[in-house]
């Protein structure tokens, strides 16, 4: 009886491991190549329009659009980020960070080792 209860556990156990190491492997080293952000009217054309509304939901004015390229395998990826807050110090020009490229997504690891995606924009081979 133990063993019919043991036996499916530790197949989900390492069902999980290797999943998730396949997920971690997917990351490649990458290079911010350039971040600034984008002006407020280009990112209030972003946004939807207010509703007369009452809402709860707490007002999004610190949100800041930036456009961040980035390099990974022989490619360079302009895309849009939308922070929430400050952006992670650690996306600066020149910084290297773990991206996955994902169909119309680049995945970056913040410092917290959280992911972040970002909208991919248009995207070109690196030259020489």
């Amino acid at each position: 009886m133990k063993t019919n209860i043991i036996l499916p556990a530790v197949l989900s156990i390492l069902v999980l491991s290797v999943v998730c190491g396949a997920q971690a492997a997917n990351y490649q080293n990458g290079k911010i190549v350039s971040v600034h952000q984008l002006k407020a009217d280009a990112q209030a054309a972003q946004q939807p329009q207010a509703r007369s509304e009452s809402t709860d939901a707490p007002l999004k004015n610190d949100v800041k659009k930036y456009e961040i390229v980035v390099e990974t395998g022989g490619t360079s990826y302009t895309c849009h980020y939308l922070a929430p807050s400050d952006l992670d110090p650690g996306w600066a020009n020149g910084k290297s960070v773990q991206v996955r490229v994902e169909d119309n997504v680049v995945h970056i690891k913040n410092a917290n080792g959280k992911d972040e995606k970002l909208s991919i924009v248009s995207s070109k081979p690196v030259s020489g």
